[in-house]
């Protein structure tokens, strides 16, 4: 897990399942890729749609990409927090689709060209690893920061 904030969740799931374990109702929600309105750090998705819409995405590759809004995901955990003695861990999604929609879609709405180079699979694979290692050595951040 790179970086404080998937540790963070890592932790936060273990505390809830011990709570779980001592005969309390709790309820996990896993949201795939959130994304909405005043993400301010962003967010690895919101930095996604981001870098596509100001064009400095000069390529993408063609992978699946789960998404969610955040607006939905709030409305799913303040429904679950209606419901008693539920013990349950949601991974949840709303729609699936290409990532080539985001890197897409988002510069043709900013009024921007978007990329038209499509990397595969076999090539960025590898150098995903590899520039994940380096921020293991670095101790720090995840792979996309600077």
């Amino acid at each position: 897990m790179i970086g404080a904030y998937k540790q963070s969740k890592f932790l936060a799931e273990q505390a809830v399942k011990r709570l779980v374990v001592a005969g309390n109702s709790c309820v996990i929600v896993k949201p795939t890729a959130p994304f909405g309105p005043r993400d301010v750090k962003p967010t690895p998705t919101g930095r996604m749609v981001v870098e596509a819409a100001s064009g400095r995405m000069p390529a993408y590759v063609n992978t699946g990409l789960n998404v969610v809004h955040v607006d939905d995901v709030a409305t799913v955990i303040y429904w679950l927090t209606k419901k008693e003695s539920l013990v349950k861990v949601i991974f949840w999604a709303a729609r699936t689709g290409r990532s080539n929609g985001f890197s897409k879609l988002s510069p043709e709405l900013a009024g921007r060209r978007p990329p038209r180079i499509q990397l595969p699979h076999w090539f960025v694979t590898p150098l995903a690893h590899i520039w994940e290692g380096v921020t293991r050595l670095r101790g720090h951040g995840e792979p996309c920061s600077p």
